[in-house]
């Protein structure tokens, strides 16, 4: 079992670059991934998205490549706008007539103007065996991630683990207590008869009707689905590869079966373990959320 959320980083480094790689996976019900390179590793993010598929199946990953250069120094170039030039010039000529000022455009004076020349830096070049690194680096980030992943993984299921036994041992209470349950309703509907006299007018009507109330209050269907819910729930937990969606869906049935049995079953120690029942579930819901 694995849990969903998890931080893993690596560097690696050869004698031109350093790269250094983070993910992160956080909660999510469905896989999606977000891949932040650097422009000249563009060409590795179908690679990389390819290692992440691999190994994660379920959350939202955000996967970091950072890359420098073993030299801090790097070509430049600079590059004159002639046109720009020119025109400059041209325009300083006419504005120098129209004042009617002598003198003549200079260099020192074109220097000045920022739009004149442009300083490019150079094209970023991959080389050698720098994907191979990337992807290493890939790879051991996202075994240090998966590592902590099943470490949360094995303390979740045993803390569902601990959950799901207390639930079974409410339900077995619920249990134990329907034949007071029902016997309780029969005198009840018995005692509320004699008040209305009804017993002396129809007692077969009355008996029929005591029955059908029994009958619709009865529990045993629900605390058996109940029973079977938990088994297979107890069941996904120990299979080796997580089971986050299946366990979800269980959760709600679980919960659909215990307030089915609160609404049909009017005793209070049955009420009390049904509250008790449904705050343990939406605990186990909780928890199963950060489940792959």
């Amino acid at each position: 079992m694995k849990s969903m959320t998890g931080f893993g980083v690596s560097q690696k480094k050869n004698k031109n670059v350093t790269i250094d790689v983070s993910i992160r996976a956080v909660n999510g019900r469905f896989f999606d991934a977000k891949i932040h390179l650097p422009s000249e590793y563009q060409q590795f993010e179908k690679d990389i998205r390819e290692c992440v598929v691999k190994q994660i199946q379920r959350g939202s990953v955000s996967i970091v490549v950072s890359r420098k250069r073993a030299t801090l120094t790097s070509e430049k170039n600079i590059v004159t706008n002639l046109a720009v030039a020119k025109k400059y010039v041209s325009e300083m000529r006419k504005l120098a007539k129209t004042i009617k000022i002598k003198g003549e455009p200079t260099l020192e004076m074109l220097s000045r103007l920022s739009d004149i020349f442009v300083v490019e830096e150079s094209a970023a070049v991959v080389v050698g065996d720098e994907k191979e690194i990337v992807l290493k680096a890939v790879h051991e980030a996202i075994a240090r991630l998966e590592s902590e992943r099943l470490r949360e993984g094995e303390s979740l299921k045993r803390t569902l683990q601990e959950r799901v036994a207390l639930l079974e041992s409410l339900r077995q209470k619920i249990y134990d207590s329907r034949d007071e349950a029902n016997q309780a309703l029969k005198a009840k509907l018995e005692k509320r008869a004699e008040e209305l006299k009804l017993k002396t007018f129809d007692s077969q009507r009355l008996s029929d009707e005591i029955v059908w109330l029994l009958d619709k209050s009865d529990i045993d269907e629900e605390l058996t689905r109940l029973k079977e819910h938990l088994y297979h729930f107890t069941s996904l937990m120990k299979l080796p590869e997580s089971q986050g969606k299946k366990m979800d869906f269980y959760t709600q049935e679980l919960l659909r079966e215990v307030n089915t049995i609160g609404s049909k079953a009017n005793h209070g120690k049955i009420t009390q373990s049904v509250i008790e029942a449904k705050n343990l579930i939406e605990q186990i819901k909780e928890q199963v959320q950060n489940i792959e």
